[in-house]
């Protein structure tokens, strides 16, 4: 299945076989990602993968509410601001290339934050400060609390969960938009999200910025659900990047000092960055020429 086509069939997946994928497939994933364009450069992140009994040594409570996959892809790292986000950007593009060769995800999240060798580190650093950890070794980072469970599906898969329209999401006339800009935002729009809550809007710029906002719920507003929002966001910028990469546009994340003013449609919403498109006649994305 080619790469646009796994980014609109790829549905969450929550019954395994045991069947675990085999090593050139765990490599394969993993030399992929390596070559995904940076999202966030000065995010300092490591991707692995963890069999089901791995995950007991790092969540000895939760894992057992987990689904049960034969592999999990994790994340270590600190939760800095925006590290949710940078998560959900490359565990997106893991999520589409295994659709893209029958394989099956599903985001397991909500839990506690955990640090590997506690009763070493709390020999060294007092325990207000957990979330700071510069001076420790790769090894000792934290696992970030968010893994996407992988492997065969058991059964076949149901429909991607129904989504929102483009105009529904856009702070701005979506009759303005041009080709290019149109396929991007629709890829996002596909993109999965806790309970299904698509968070995201977006409004457009001369057809090259697009400005990223994400809502805020009223209730249940308590870190847990935001990080998970900012990884949400992640997976909608990683769905875009895949589209970009296809398309032969080259896309940069940035920030803009002098931000429009969208009134009352905005209100509530929370700038994340800006994206600059930059269409390219031919480049290097994910190991291909396009």
């Amino acid at each position: 299945m080619e790469l646009f086509d796994a980014l609109r069939a790829r549905t969450s997946v929550r019954s395994y076989l045991s069947k675990v994928p085999d090593n050139d497939i765990q490599v394969d994933l993993l030399n992929y990602l390596n070559n995904v364009p940076v999202l966030l450069p000065e995010a300092d992140i490591s991707i692995e993968l963890l069999a089901y009994e791995d995950l007991f040594d790092y969540f000895p409570v939760e894992a057992n509410q987990m689904v049960k996959a034969p592999l999990y892809l994790a994340f270590r790292g600190s939760l800095d601001l925006y590290q949710m986000m940078n998560v959900g950007y490359y565990a997106q593009h893991a999520a589409i290339w295994l659709t893209g060769r029958g394989l099956g995800s599903v985001w397991q999240s909500g839990f506690k934050i955990r640090k590997l060798q506690e009763d070493e580190i709390m020999e060294e650093i007092n325990s207000a400060n957990w979330d700071i950890l510069d001076n420790v070794n790769e090894e000792e980072k934290t696992i970030i609390p968010a893994v996407l469970a992988l492997g065969y599906p058991k059964k076949k898969a149901k429909k991607p969960a129904r989504k929102k329209k483009l105009k529904q999401i856009l702070l701005t006339d979506v009759k303005e938009l041009n080709n290019n800009v149109l396929s991007l935002l629709e890829a996002a729009r596909l993109a999965p999200s806790e309970y299904n809550a698509q968070p995201w809007y977006y409004a457009v710029e001369d057809n090259k910025l697009i400005h990223v906002f994400i809502k805020e719920p009223q209730m249940f507003n308590f870190p847990q659900r935001q990080n998970m929002r900012q990884l949400a966001m992640g997976c909608a910028l990683g769905n875009m990047e895949i589209m970009a990469a296809l398309r032969g546009i080259r896309l940069e994340y940035g920030f803009v000092d002098d931000l429009t003013d969208y009134g009352q449609s905005s209100k509530n919403l929370y700038y994340l960055g800006t994206i600059l498109m930059e269409k390219v006649y031919k480049q290097m994305m994910f190991g291909i020429d396009y």
